[in-house]
């Protein structure tokens, strides 16, 4: 089965650092949990059904978090870093009572560091 799964990788060009991903476990023991003769979603319904399925569930919890927000506020912060390419990027991200949530990332190679540039890319 080992052997599958580096084929598998090399065969579709996924990264082995998929391998330390908790979603990559929960998928392995949801897979060996699954009755007998389980098969895999096909093409069709993978990029149809169950991902609007699991988009639904995402904007549920996306609902969630900010009805929190207006109930017990939000700070909404950012932080830059730069990627493998060298460019600038901010993330901003909200933190809330029951967490943090990603909000968005900007690529601000081009933007000039001034502060009303930075409030413009945030609103």
């Amino acid at each position: 089965m080992d052997g599958k799964i580096v084929w598998f990788l090399c065969a579709c060009s996924v990264p082995f650092n998929v391998l330390c991903s908790s979603y990559w476990h929960d998928m392995v023991k949801g897979i060996n949990e699954a009755p007998k003769g389980y098969k895999s979603p096909d093409y069709e319904k993978s990029r149809t059904m169950l991902l609007e399925r699991e988009k639904t569930k995402i904007q549920r919890a996306w609902t969630h978090f900010t009805n929190e927000w207006v109930d017990c506020g939000v700070f909404i912060v950012s932080d830059g870093w730069t990627n493998v390419r060298n460019q600038h990027l901010i993330n901003v991200l909200g933190v809330f009572a029951s967490g943090v949530v990603f909000i968005a990332c900007h690529d601000s190679f081009s933007i000039s560091a001034t502060s009303q540039n930075i409030a413009d890319l945030l609103l």
